[in-house]
C-alpha cells in the first residue's frame, strides 16, 4: 500500500480516521465484529505503527475497540453452548466494560502501560522484540512438529 499510493497520502488518511478517538474506537470494533477476530484486527495495526505511520497513542481506542468487537465471540459461543458458560460470558462482557472505560483517558493508559515497560520491567525495545520473536519461533516449531 505504501508504494501504490505513497507515504503521505496514507499518513493523512489513517490519521484522519485514527485521529478522533471515538471514530477509532468505532472502526476497531466494526472490523471485529464483522471478521470475528480481534487478533487480525490487531494485526492490522502492526505494519502501519511500525511504519511510523500513525502515533501510538491514537491506536489505543481503536484496539480498546476491538477488544469490545471481541465480544460478539463470546456472547455467541455462549449462546451455543448454553447455560454453563454464563460465568465465562459474564467475567469477559465485565472486562471488556473495565477496557472501554480506559477509553475516556487514553493518556492515563499510556503513560501507565510505559511506566510499567520503563520503570518496573525495565524491557528494552530489543529485549521485547527478542521475547516476540521468541514465542512466534516457539509456536512455529510446535505448529510443525
Amino acid at each position: 500500500m505504501l508504494s501504490l499510493w505513497g507515504e503521505k497520502y496514507l499518513r493523512e488518511k489513517i490519521n484522519k480516521y485514527l485521529g478522533n478517538k471515538w471514530m477509532a474506537f468505532l472502526i476497531g470494533f466494526l472490523i471485529t465484529a464483522i471478521l470475528m477476530s480481534t487478533s487480525i484486527t490487531i494485526t492490522l495495526l502492526v505494519p502501519i505503527v511500525v511504519l511510523r505511520l500513525v502515533n501510538l497513542k491514537k491506536v489505543l481506542p481503536y484496539m480498546i475497540g476491538a477488544n469490545v468487537g471481541g465480544v460478539f465471540d463470546v456472547v455467541m459461543g455462549g449462546l451455543v453452548i448454553g447455560s454453563s458458560a454464563f460465568s465465562a460470558i459474564f467475567v469477559y462482557v465485565c472486562f471488556s466494560v473495565f477496557g472501554l472505560l480506559w477509553l475516556f483517558n487514553t493518556q492515563l493508559l499510556f503513560d501507565i502501560t510505559k511506566f510499567i515497560s520503563k520503570k518496573i520491567v525495565r524491557v528494552s525495545r530489543k529485549r521485547a522484540f527478542l521475547f516476540l520473536l521468541f514465542f512466534i519461533l516457539l509456536s512455529l516449531v510446535l505448529a510443525f512438529a
